[in-house]
């Protein structure tokens, strides 16, 4: 996941494709994890302020909602969001350690 988020702040503003095997279930949370983490409410790329504050579950679920409003037959597992959580809830997960600036990708994760 950093170094998914990675790529996607270096090519922000670009068209990207998001796929798994099977399009139902990774891809979708990947998506969720990128709204939630560049669009601040589905009203904008947020460009000025990366990285963003702590999240909380409901921003995931929020971006999920999102995701499965476009793509309704999605089913994210429920053990792919505990991953999410985690890595964006939990203190001291890899959220609070992520850094945007390196744009190298052994750079993306910084465990301190």
């Amino acid at each position: 996941l950093p170094v998914v988020l990675q790529f996607v702040n270096k090519h922000r503003g670009k068209r990207l494709l998001i796929h798994c095997d099977r399009g139902d279930t990774c891809a979708p949370a990947i998506v969720a994890a990128m709204i939630a983490v560049f669009f601040e409410g589905g009203t904008g790329i947020n460009l000025e302020r990366l990285p963003r504050p702590p999240l909380c579950k409901e921003d995931l679920r929020k971006a999920l909602a999102t995701v499965q409003r476009y793509h309704p037959f999605c089913a994210v597992p429920r053990r792919i969001m505990q991953q999410l959580n985690l890595f964006f809830v939990t203190v001291g997960g890899g959220w609070s350690r992520w850094q945007a600036v390196d744009e190298s990708p052994e750079a993306a994760y910084n465990p301190g």
